[in-house]
C-alpha cells in the first residue's frame, strides 16, 4: 500500500510539473488543471485505505497475542495438574518365590498402588498355571515364573515357581534377626536367613500378644500399640522366635 502512494504521488508531481510548464508557456488547459486535482484525490484517499489498514492490523497483532498468552497459560496448567496428580504405579510381593508338590496350589500375595487390577501370566504353562487370582497350580516337575503386571502397564514383578514330585522336609530354621524395634501402625516383614533349600513345609507365624502386635501368614509384622510381643516361626519340626518391641 506504501508503494502505491509513493507511485501515485510521483505521477501527481510529474502532471502538476507538465501543468506548470503548459501554463508557463500560456496553453494551460482545463484538462491539465482536472488531471492533476485527480491525482491528488487518489493519492489522499490511498493514505486514507493505509491508516485504516494499519489500524486493522494493530487490532489483529493485539489478538493474536492475547490468544499466544492465553494458550501458554493452559500449557502451564496442564503441566502443573500432571506433576500434581502423577503418582507412580509399584507392586509389592510378599512371596517372591513358591515351593509347591505336583497337582497342588499356592497363592501369589501381591498388591499395587495405586489400586488397579493386575494380571497374572505363567512362563511355562506345562509346569505351573495361574488364575487371575494369583492362585498357582502345579503341573510337573520344574521350575517357572508367573509374572504380575499392573493394569496401566506401568509395573512388573516376578515370582519364582518351583514344582516337586515328592515332599522335601525342612531340616533348619534361623532368622537374620532376634529382635526388632518398630513404632505404633508401622509394618515390617520377618526375614529368614536359613531354611533348608525347595523345602514342602509350609511356614507359620504366631503372635503371643495379637494386641501389640500381629503377623499374618505371610510374615507381615504390624504394629498395633506400645508393648512387647513374642513371634513364633515354624516350618515342619524347626522353630525359631523373634521379639517385637513396640514404641
Amino acid at each position: 500500500m506504501r508503494k502505491k502512494i509513493i507511485s501515485l504521488t510521483i505521477a501527481c508531481i510529474t502532471a502538476l510539473s507538465m501543468s506548470l510548464t503548459v501554463m508557463a508557456a500560456g496553453t494551460s488547459s482545463l484538462d491539465d488543471s482536472f488531471e492533476s486535482e485527480a491525482c491528488a484525490l487518489q493519492v489522499l484517499q490511498a493514505s486514507e485505505d493505509d491508516d485504516d489498514l494499519e489500524g486493522y492490523d494493530d487490532v489483529e497483532d493485539e489478538e493474536t497475542d492475547e490468544e499466544d498468552e492465553d494458550y501458554w497459560e493452559d500449557e502451564d496448567e496442564d503441566e502443573d495438574w500432571d506433576d500434581e496428580d502423577w503418582e507412580e504405579t509399584e507392586i509389592t510381593v510378599t512371596t517372591p518365590k513358591l515351593t509347591i508338590l505336583v497337582n497342588k496350589k499356592a497363592s501369589i500375595s501381591a498388591s499395587v498402588e495405586p489400586e488397579q487390577d493386575l494380571y497374572y501370566s505363567s512362563s511355562n504353562k506345562k509346569i505351573a498355571v495361574v488364575n487371575k487370582k494369583g492362585l498357582v497350580t502345579g503341573l510337573k516337575a520344574g521350575t517357572c515364573y508367573i509374572t504380575i503386571e499392573s493394569e496401566d502397564e506401568e509395573a512388573v514383578e516376578t515370582v519364582k515357581v518351583t514344582v516337586l514330585k515328592k515332599a522335601v522336609k525342612n531340616k533348619k530354621l534361623t532368622l537374620k534377626k532376634k529382635k526388632i524395634k518398630i513404632e505404633v501402625g508401622d509394618t515390617e516383614e520377618i526375614e529368614i536367613k536359613k531354611i533348608t533349600k525347595n523345602t514342602t513345609d509350609k511356614i507359620t507365624y504366631h503372635s503371643n500378644k495379637k494386641k501389640v502386635a500381629s503377623v499374618n501368614s505371610y510374615g507381615i509384622i504390624t504394629a498395633k500399640k506400645k508393648g512387647k510381643t513374642l513371634i513364633t516361626v515354624k516350618c515342619g519340626k524347626k522353630t525359631a522366635k523373634l521379639t517385637v518391641i513396640v514404641t
